[in-house]
């Protein structure tokens, strides 16, 4: 099942598995848990707090609420959770188990929240928007504000090639002005209940419901900005901030400009060759989009197609486009690999799922530092691709003997 199309069990799993002491026990087949472990093993193999009830013919035909009993007891045993979530699949939700009769024997134990997320009844996106929305409804929020300049970040996914580096440069960029209470993507039930301390949502064009839910709840205000990549990135992020808690950062600014540049300066001839380079990219809404101008504005390519994961997208509609184009690059995620193999030029990975590389190292994606590691990254895949026919390199033009 390929991402771009993947099912509501993928969403509600990739928006709840960031909360770090939680257990995420998956009410389906084999292959839900299966496919959903595989995408997130690259990420932190040490951190595999999933379960499964693998519903079998024999729950089809008398129910799966007795293996749904096992695998809390199970989970509760192995995990010792502060709370355990529940998401539905397919084959539960279709012989109609009585999941929450279930969960009601257990309210004396343990939190117990329970997300629909059969396939069936939405996709990817609508299963995240939900999952935490759902989970919020079941909370009790903090509202005592602190008094210190506070936000949360939405939108940050648990599964990111570069989730930890980019909370981490993004922490560094607004420095000791401004205290991120809870990333969604990396954070307990307890920072979880915290967000209603906050005075600001930043939305990474994802966790909008949950956003609004904050706003309508606990009047926090939200602003929605795509991915910071790059110095423009950064400094709209920056200057978002700035605006909203009336605090000046152009010395921040400036110190990341002068940074970046300095580590630029090492590539400049290399980056000369960047200038209308065609590309394309694929991904979800604020992180193409902020590739995008990233790549455009600031390292002079032409991005010749854009395939952004949203309703109503076709993706054999815009592989076609791709195929057709003289597009040198890709970025996208471990799934485009198929496109760059065909068209034999390199694929540079940045967006889930990314399952054929790991990321171990103190290299983000965002802001200036992400810039510069974008940039050595691009210049190590294209020496490394030197053989491929694409619009990069000519065979005949190598002068190979």
């Amino acid at each position: 099942m390929k991402c771009y199309d993947s099912c509501r069990l993928f969403g509600a799993y990739q928006a709840i598995s960031g909360i770090k002491d939680n257990v995420v026990l998956l009410h389906s087949v084999v292959g839900c848990n299966f496919g959903t472990m595989g995408f997130h093993l690259t990420r932190d193999m040490s951190d595999m707090r999933q379960s499964c009830t693998v519903v079998s013919d024999k729950n089809i035909i008398f129910n799966g609420e007795s293996s749904l009993r096992e695998a809390i007891d199970n989970a509760i045993e192995l995990y010792d959770p502060k709370s355990i979530t529940i998401i539905s699949g397919c084959v539960s939700s279709i012989i109609g188990d009585d999941i929450a009769g279930v969960l009601s024997c257990y309210k004396h134990i343990l939190q117990i929240y329970y997300i629909e997320g059969a396939g069936f009844k939405g996709k990817l996106e609508g299963g995240y928007e939900d999952a935490l929305l759902e989970l919020a409804k079941n909370l009790v929020f903090k509202e005592d504000k602190f008094n210190n300049p506070c936000i949360n970040l939405l939108g940050l996914n648990y599964d990111d090639f570069k989730l930890e580096e980019d909370i981490e440069e993004i922490k560094r960029i607004l420095g000791n002005k401004v205290e991120i209470i809870c990333v969604t993507a990396d954070c307990t039930i307890e920072e979880f209940s915290n967000m209603g301390k906050a005075h600001l949502n930043i939305v990474f064009k994802r966790g909008r419901k949950l956003a609004e839910f904050l706003k309508s709840n606990n009047g926090i205000e939200y602003l929605e900005m795509d991915y910071p990549y790059g110095i423009k990135g950064a400094n709209d992020l920056l200057d978002a901030v700035g605006n909203f808690f009336d605090i000046d950062f152009e010395a921040e600014k400036n110190i990341m400009m002068t940074q970046t540049l300095k580590r630029m300066k090492k590539a400049y001839g290399y980056l000369q060759s960047f200038y209308g380079l065609p590309i394309c990219i694929f991904g979800q809404e604020g992180r193409a989009i902020g590739l995008k101008r990233f790549l455009e504005e600031e390292l002079g390519m032409d991005v010749v197609c854009l395939g952004i994961n949203e309703e109503g997208f076709v993706m054999e509609d815009f592989i076609e486009k791709v195929y057709e184009s003289d597009a040198a690059l890709v970025f996208g995620s471990s799934f485009e690999g198929d496109i760059a193999d065909r068209l034999e030029i390199p694929l540079i990975r940045y967006h889930y799922p990314v399952f054929d590389r790991i990321s171990i190292s103190d290299t983000p994606y965002l802001g200036g530092r992400g810039a510069v590691n974008i940039v050595e990254d691009i210049l190590h895949y294209v020496v490394d691709g030197r053989k491929n026919k694409g619009a990069l390199y000519n065979e005949e033009d190598l002068c190979l003997r």
